[in-house]
């Protein structure tokens, strides 16, 4: 087969860009942030960042890794952004006060409580119903509300075929794994065109397949490759005070999979127990370290506020920032230092 010339190429390029824009792709218009800077940023590769609008995003990790946490303070954040919220509780352990000290309004009137059964329930009953009532709208030419389904979690949801059957029959868990792919496959894209944003929340298991200490997810590959966004989350250390008391947690997140930007960068974040995640502390860390000086000498060069006869502490300056008001000066700041952090080297253009 003989090869194609330069100008044969270009050609077809044209060609197909042309048939691209036919297409009509929707674009993402929309972000819905998560509280955490770092990981907004991570996400979305501009600030402020957030979960994309309209897509599918998996966040998935261990026992006690702030999954449920971090979903209800998006969903509070898209709350406020006038978003529709619908929480899929399949654990039956959503906590009323819990959710009103993270941000999320139970009371909202744009707020729904799902308890689906099976899988078949959620993408065809659930999902299906939004999509559809969405189709509705478009045909009447009305304006379809943005929306966010929260599903916590996946992993408990069973197939209809095994509610019929015994606990030590087996052999159903490729089946249920099937059944979420065609889930997907099914409401995926037309959930997309109904401006529904799904935010799932997976767990991990021990891979005993594989020799090593590796973990795998339970939702199966499906979800893995429908989703646009993957999140994984570890617990790091425990936060302590003077009486040697834990107060609360720092959780490692890292952006495994996304479609807007470069993938396998993350943050720290700070989890504080009676509070909830604690956003300014985090910034100030990942600051003091893009800087290369200690948290004191960073505070007293971002806020000119010094201390006078008083023992440093974050708690101290993390008072003086929201007594000042300076939380979207400080996530500027984090935007900055951000691009000086993840810049790359320049490099010639690339010829083909």
């Amino acid at each position: 087969m003989p090869r194609k010339k330069k100008s044969d190429i270009c050609d077809e390029v044209e060609s197909l860009s042309q048939e691209c824009d036919l297409l009509d792709l929707p674009p993402v218009e929309d972000w819905i942030q998560t509280g955490c800077t770092q990981l907004d940023l991570a996400v979305a590769n501009r600030f402020p960042g957030g979960l994309p609008a309209g897509r599918i995003t998996q966040i998935y990790g261990g026992s006690s890794t702030a999954k449920s946490l971090f979903a209800y303070t998006t969903m509070g954040y898209a709350q406020r952004s006038g978003y529709e919220t619908y929480y899929d509780d399949t654990e039956r352990s959503i906590n009323p006060e819990f959710t009103t000290m993270c941000g999320m309004d139970m009371r909202h009137p744009k707020f729904h409580l799902w308890h689906s059964e099976t899988i078949e329930e959620l993408f065809d009953k659930n999902i299906g119903g939004l999509v559809a009532s969405a189709e509705k709208l478009r045909k009447d030419g009305k304006e379809i509300p943005k929306k966010l389904v929260v599903v916590d979690s996946i992993t408990v949801l069973p197939a209809e075929i095994e509610q019929d059957k015994k606990m030590d029959e087996q052999g159903y868990g490729a089946y249920r794994a099937k059944q979420i792919h065609l889930g997907l496959r099914s409401w995926g894209r037309r959930a997309l065109d109904a401006n529904i944003t799904i935010l799932v929340i997976d767990q991990t298991r021990a891979n005993v397949k594989s020799p090593f200490a590796s973990e795998t997810t339970v939702g199966g590959l499906g979800l893995e490759f429908w989703s646009s966004v993957r999140i994984y989350l570890k617990g790091k250390a425990k936060i302590q005070n003077a009486k040697k008391v834990n107060i609360g947690t720092w959780v490692d997140s890292t952006v495994v999979k996304t479609r807007f930007g470069p993938a396998f960068r993350g943050g720290l974040f700070r989890i504080q127990y009676d509070y909830g995640l604690d956003d300014i502390s985090s910034n100030l860390v990942l600051l003091a370290k893009c800087q290369g000086c200690t948290d004191k000498e960073l505070m007293l060069l971002t806020t000119k506020v010094q201390f006078k006869g008083e023992e440093y502490t974050i708690k101290k300056w993390v008072k003086v920032v929201e007594e000042n008001g300076w939380e979207d000066d400080l996530r500027q700041f984090v935007w900055d230092s951000w691009q000086d952090l993840y810049a790359t080297d320049p490099r010639k253009e690339r010829k083909w």
